[in-house]
């Protein structure tokens, strides 16, 4: 399972995902839950028309959730996060943040993600090349901080 989508939407309408590749998910997540797995599913982009099938699929988890594909975290754990567990929500673009930035950037995400389980803190794309070692230390050290404590201090 990988990429189905890019930042305006999935790479197929939803009617010929749900005819071909919906029935195969299924199956496939099927077989895994059989032997007692979990099932993550990578796809980058908006796939947002396609995730009432994801949701009904039994998927257990997506990632990355990414702001830039315009997925929306919030939203996306509303409807969904009782049944996926949401892995994202970390902005690509967090390697031109200042510190302060990247400290209220994590901080909002884990507040958004975090209440009522089901989320894992995750960067949609890898550390940035222009991040600083400062600041990928500090990325490191805020996000065990904030998740141990669930926003406090």
């Amino acid at each position: 399972m990988d990429d189905l989508g890019y930042c305006k939407g999935p790479f197929i309408s939803p009617s010929i995902y749900e005819e071909i590749i919906y029935p195969w998910h299924c199956e496939a997540i099927r077989v895994a839950h059989k032997y007692g797995a979990f099932v993550n599913m990578h796809s980058h982009g908006n796939i947002n028309a396609i995730m009432p099938l994801l949701a009904h699929s039994g998927l257990d988890a997506l990632n990355p959730i990414g702001p830039s594909d315009n997925m929306n975290l919030k939203e996306l754990k509303e409807k969904y996060g009782h049944r996926i567990t949401m892995c994202g929500g970390i902005s690509k673009f967090i390697g031109g943040m200042t510190s302060e930035q990247l400290v209220q950037h994590i901080r909002e995400v884990i507040s958004i993600g975090a209440p009522g389980g089901g989320f894992i803190l995750q960067d949609e794309g890898w550390v940035p090349q222009e991040m600083t070692e400062e600041n990928v230390s500090l990325f490191m050290k805020c996000s065990r901080k904030y998740r141990r404590n669930r926003m406090s201090a």
